[in-house]
């Protein structure tokens, strides 16, 4: 009989539900990159399906690039919003196959009429770093970078740039949250795919979880968080 106690207890203290290992991510909720509703669905997707594989998730909020960075280094365990764009720059970055997002609609926004004089020469094109970079489209030489949506717009609004490059969704809600008048979308970019990060020291969880992800897509549990107008947000702690 006391043996079989231990041999319960022991069971107790290694199941999932008593001492789970928990993952760090970054989470983009408050830098208006996606939306925020938008961003907590995609968290919440990916909250539920590292719990099905045992982990419990912490998320933490960085700007794009530096959370690339961090992951990167290994300082934290994972991106929750990655695009497709940016994993060639970091070597110790694994991208999970199956995207946590589909058909991110990438927008040019312009201010219509101007409200300065526009510059002579090319376009200047602005976008946030770590996101979808136009440079290869128009050249690195007519483009700004900053490291959130809300100064992407401020230099739209301020004339400093002619064109952001930003999410549809997000950018749109940037444009009324800032009340820039005129502010309009003026042409389609691209349809890109959001994925997670992990720091290469998870490179078997990444197959883990690319399957769950798809699984979640076929049984309709993926679509159903996705819809969900009105869901928790995750725990987050901000900077840590």
């Amino acid at each position: 009989m006391i043996v079989l106690a231990l041999l319960l207890v022991i069971s107790s203290l290694t199941s999932p539900g008593y001492a789970q290992e928990t993952l760090v991510f970054n989470s983009q909720v408050t830098n208006r990159i996606l939306g925020p509703q938008c961003v907590l669905n995609a968290d919440n997707v990916l909250k539920e399906a590292l719990e099905s594989l045992g982990y419990s998730v912490k998320f933490i909020q960085y700007p794009p690039l530096r959370s690339l960075m961090e992951v990167d280094s290994g300082h934290i365990d994972g991106e929750s919003t990655l695009f497709e764009y940016n994993a060639k720059r970091f070597p110790n970055i694994v991208r999970v196959k199956e995207a946590v997002l589909e058909d991110m609609p990438i927008e040019a926004f312009m201010i219509k009429p101007p409200p300065f004089n526009p510059t002579p020469g090319p376009a200047v094109f602005g976008y946030v770093r770590g996101l979808f970079d136009p440079s290869p489209l128009v050249g690195h030489d007519h483009v700004v970078e900053t490291d959130s949506g809300e100064s992407l717009f401020a230099l739209l609004a301020k004339g400093r740039i002619d064109v952001a490059v930003f999410c549809r969704d997000a950018g749109l809600s940037l444009g009324q949250h800032l009340k820039i008048e005129g502010f309009t979308v003026v042409a389609h970019i691209a349809q890109v795919d959001v994925y997670v990060a992990l720091n290469k020291r998870h490179a078997d969880l990444a197959k883990s979880l690319s399957q769950v992800l798809l699984e979640m897509k076929h049984n309709g549990r993926y679509k159903t968080i996705l819809s969900n107008e009105n869901d928790s947000y995750p725990d987050r702690t901000g900077h840590p």
